[in-house]
């Protein structure tokens, strides 16, 4: 009997495999649904150190906070409790209930070696934290009328991040995911909403990427046969807990493979962790040297200007060697380039990249509020949702903002931005107030290093204020927006936007007035008096001045690394990153957003290569090389627009490396172009307050003497003017109109050598005249 039974059953298990093998499971059958019981759900109050969003409360105000027990608030956390912790109240930090989990259904093809049975299967997520400002009162009913209507609210789009899920087999991972966001819509029970009977009506699903390192292979192919990379999980079943500050609810999800149901994936596939990670490791490099070229600038400055304001020293000589050039803000300017194709809506970039240009964020002006909440969080998670959205196609509440910024985003940017530029001018004004009494030498040098710095400030301040300013005012029209919303953008847009650009302009038109009414005089090498100057192959030639022309003794560091027919050129990079700016801001076609850049980028390089606009032959490389290198980024950024799959990611990666190249450059011309010149003048300065005592001995002798010459060169001086006198008694110095008059041929006379350049007064043959000749 036992063998036909083994027989039987051994023939049943046979026929199973053969069953398998011949009639698999399809792609639109395949799930799994497995279910977590007793979730911790907590806290939720509104006691201090626990407190959370308010939703309602119960009775007949439902939209009155009472702070009391009536009161229902959003759990903070969402989390296993394993061992059972605590007893429901928030010191005890548990619901005392045990967290217990299990696989209730697996419909996917798998060989004999992985086809266990389900009690051996078990499946764990790690803690999942609730994004505050992600919270949103919502009528759930019509979204055009108040949230707390009776019998109409709820909220939507709660995220809680970030969280590793795993399934395993007998304690053994089989499939994991990484990077999973939970997010829920919630309608709250009548008189506050419309659920009936006391009832919740919620919707939420799990979202993630599937991490192809742990994910066992076949594993993968069954839940993402197309390889799209994406976990998702929609919530089937709930049984939510009561009304404590920590509450047990249970949760029942089903994994469904996306193809076949839904819209297959467009655009890049999702990155990899490690993809994701170097990335944004990366861009943390870029920003770290960046933050040294741009403090380092920043410190030597402020130490010139202090051993200028604490020793009054005149000495033109030790800080006009060189003033600083524009390296530091053409750093700024390339990195919130590259910046910036991570705002273009709608574009299909690969995490890897967008984890990148996130990176590149303290360029933009973007930081957390102090003694707030991250604003970053929020974004973030609305970049994973509307990534991976590509592929679970849109749902009702789903996320649709794609510019990522909300209020907190575009209040901070505004808070950074004038303290940079409040800063900037208040220490300008308290230098300039202990200072003002000094000699005007000393004023003018203070006033120059202030303008420099005020130059990189203005260059880090201007984009990010700008573009956060109309994302922001694009994203919320007709008044959807808040009022902090839109005062924040609109002061940036009237103060930084127009007042700034309106300053730039005046420095340039200024310079070039100058420059074309003789007042600024541009002299080629070739004609320079100076030999070290025409005889440098470096250097293109060099502006001449009245020393009283204190606007280019101030502001030469804007414009003086350019040529004197090229002055104009200040004002090329300003106008690609503005339109730029606001091409990136205000248009919602990410195609057009990307060809309009490749184009403004080539025209910018090729008008570099062909007029050599720079002073410097060094920095006109540099910034060639980087403007090629710009254009490069655009168009690797123009092919992930008409590509798909792997070769988006591609081209992703070949942008990120371009474009970190590109930093690389304007590191090296910054620190040549700015920080040597800097740490020169500022060794100089120090060395000449060392040397002060010197100069206080030679004018000790002579209170009111300029200097003071050694007896025997005053002997051979007084001896020349004694020659002179003596030549103006015989007629021997007469005007040339007088020689022509004469009898007597120019020529002939001694110490004539006929007219030369004033310039190049050192090169004239002009015979000398000696006491023989007289």
């Amino acid at each position: 009997m036992w063998v036909s039974v083994c027989v039987v059953l051994l023939s049943l298990n046979s026929a199973r495999v053969v069953l398998a093998q011949d009639d698999p499971i399809l792609i639109e059958d395949r799930v799994i649904v497995f279910e977590f019981q007793n979730l911790d759900f907590g806290p939720q109050s509104w006691l201090p150190g626990f407190s959370t969003p308010w939703l309602y409360d119960e009775g007949t105000e439902p939209f009155f906070e009472s702070r009391t027990d009536l009161g229902w608030y959003a759990m903070g956390n969402i989390r296993m409790n394993p061992s059972g912790t605590g007893d429901g109240s928030c010191q005890s930090g548990g619901s005392g209930v045990a967290t217990q989990t299990q696989v209730l259904q697996r419909e996917i093809n798998l060989p004999d070696d992985l086809d266990s049975p389900l009690s051996d299967y078990t499946v764990s997520i790690t803690d999942l934290t609730l994004d505050p400002l992600s919270f949103e009162h919502v009528n759930v009913i019509d979204d055009s009328r108040p949230w707390n209507t009776a019998n109409e609210g709820g909220d939507r789009n709660r995220f809680y991040e970030e969280a590793v899920f795993e399934i395993l087999d007998k304690g053994e991972v089989v499939f994991r995911a990484v990077g999973v966001n939970y997010t829920q819509n919630l309608s709250y029970p009548q008189p506050a909403g419309p659920g009936e009977n006391g009832q919740f009506a919620l919707s939420a699903f799990l979202l993630g990427m599937i991490d192809l390192d742990q994910t066992n292979e076949i594993w993968r192919e069954q839940i993402d046969p197309e390889g799209n990379g994406v976990f998702f999980a929609a919530l089937t079943g709930t049984q939510l807990g009561g009304n404590t500050c920590f509450t047990a609810s249970s949760l029942r999800f089903a994994v469904r493979p996306l193809t076949g149901l839904l819209p297959p994936i467009s655009g890049a596939l999702p990155s990899t962790p490690g993809q994701i990670a170097t990335a944004g490791r990366m861009a943390d490099a870029a920003v770290a040297m960046g933050g040294i070229v741009g403090f380092s600038a920043l410190a030597g400055s402020l130490a010139s200007i202090g051993v200028l304001a604490a020793t009054g020293l005149t000495s033109a000589a030790a800080v006009s060697v060189n003033v600083p050039g524009t390296g530091v803000s053409k750093m700024l300017r390339t990195a919130q380039y590259g910046a910036m194709f991570g705002q273009i809506k709608n574009a299909g970039f690969s995490e890897q990249m967008l984890a990148f240009t996130d990176g590149l964020d303290p360029y933009m002006m973007r930081w957390d509020a102090p003694f707030s909440s991250s604003s970053g969080a929020r974004r973030m998670a609305v970049r994973r949702h509307q990534f991976l959205s590509r592929s679970t196609a849109r749902q009702d509440g789903d996320i649709d903002d794609d510019t990522f910024v909300d209020e907190p985003t575009t209040t901070n940017t505004a808070l950074w931005s004038f303290v940079a530029l409040l800063l900037c001018v208040v220490m300008h004004g308290i230098v300039w107030l202990f200072t003002r009494k000094a000699a005007a030498e000393t004023q003018l040098s203070i006033h120059a290093f202030f303008a420099y710095i005020s130059m990189c400030v203005i260059a880090w301040v201007y984009v990010g204020a700008v573009l956060v300013a109309i994302q922001y005012l694009a994203s919320h029209p007709n008044g959807s927006g808040t009022a902090g919303g839109y005062a924040a953008a609109s002061m940036m847009i009237i103060f930084i936007g127009i007042a700034l650009l309106a300053l730039v302009i005046f420095i340039g038109v200024r310079a070039y007035k100058d420059y074309s009414q003789g007042r600024l005089e541009w002299v080629p090498k070739k004609e320079a008096s100076d030999p070290s100057i025409r005889d440098s192959k470096i250097v293109a030639g060099s502006y001449y001045t009245d020393p009283e022309n204190k606007f280019h003794a101030i502001l030469a560091c804007w414009y003086e690394g350019y040529t004197g027919p090229r002055l104009w050129m200040l004002f090329g990079e300003w106008v690609l990153l503005i339109l730029m700016t606001i091409v990136t801001g205000a248009v919602a076609v990410s195609t057009v957003v990307v060809i309009v850049v490749a184009v403004l980028a080539a025209i910018f390089t090729i008008m570099l290569l062909l007029l050599h606009p720079f002073v410097d032959k060094i920095e006109q490389i540099l910034v060639s090389l980087v403007a090629a290198l710009e254009m490069g980024v655009a168009f690797c950024a123009i092919g992930s627009e008409f590509a798909n799959g792997e070769t988006v990611n591609d081209l992703n990666e070949a942008l990120i490396i371009i474009q970190l190249i590109a930093m690389i450059c304007t590191f090296v011309l910054a620190f040549y172009t700015d920080l040597i010149t800097i740490f020169v003048a500022l060794w100089k300065l120090i060395k000449e307050y060392r040397n002060r005592g010197n100069t206080s001995e030679y004018n000790a002798v002579d209170p009111e003497a300029e200097f003071m010459v050694p007896n025997d060169a005053g002997e051979q001086l007084q001896k020349s003017l004694d020659n002179v006198d003596l030549a103006i008694q015989q007629g021997l110095f007469m005007s040339e109109d007088r020689v022509e008059d004469s009898a007597l041929d120019p020529a002939a006379l001694p110490g004539y050598a006929g007219k030369s350049d004033a310039r190049n007064f050192d090169s004239a043959e002009v015979s000398p005249v000696t006491t023989d000749q007289f």
